[in-house]
């Protein structure tokens, strides 16, 4: 078995802070990684810190881009056990898409499509949640109740085979993986 972890996040900025007066989410982005240091966190995010688009398929660093110009962040970290081949699938299908991440686009309407309960896949085009349900789904790493396209990032704290791992700061969460390469940093 291996473990994929799942990082849930609520910024301040507007998008999100509209997203979370629309829904009431506690979180309301989601990454992706694949090592227990979070070096291979990544999501369809800003490209650019300071402006929220363009967006795309990114890497995501806790010390650094918008994580970390604002380590008070509050987010929880999940862990997903899965079979090493649903492990190794996945970690294939976001290198594949990062060697050519200038295809991918942040999909603004199928995030509004996603609110109103509309599925849309388009190829190339996923917003954050969209991306890491697609790619857990592909790679059998985990079954889901609905659509990738359908799901939101606080979807994924209900889902069931994830390990509650931390809940708190970003800036918390840093020191705690960067100290500690555990499976498990702290549990909720």
């Amino acid at each position: 078995m291996s473990t994929i972890y799942i990082l849930l996040t609520r910024s301040k900025t507007l998008l999100s802070r509209t997203i979370h007066t629309l829904t009431g989410d506690s979180f309301t982005h989601v990454s992706l990684a694949f090592d227990a240091r979070l070096e291979s966190l990544c999501s369809f995010s800003r490209i650019v810190s300071i402006l929220p688009l363009p967006s795309g398929l990114m890497h995501e660093r806790l010390d650094r881009g918008y994580f970390g110009g604002h380590p008070h962040i509050r987010c929880a970290l999940y862990a997903l056990e899965v079979p090493h081949d649903a492990f190794c699938a996945a970690r294939l299908r976001v290198t594949q898409m990062l060697a050519v991440r200038s295809r991918y686009h942040y999909s603004v309407r199928g995030l509004f499509l996603c609110r109103m309960g509309i599925r849309e896949e388009r190829p190339h085009y996923y917003f954050c949640s969209q991306f890491v349900a697609h790619v857990l789904e592909e790679s059998g790493a985990l079954s889901l109740p609905k659509p990738p396209s359908l799901m939101r990032p606080q979807d994924f704290a209900s889902l069931p085979g994830l390990f509650p791992c931390f809940c708190g700061e970003l800036c918390e969460l840093k020191q705690l993986v960067s100290s500690r390469p555990a499976r498990c940093v702290h549990p909720l």
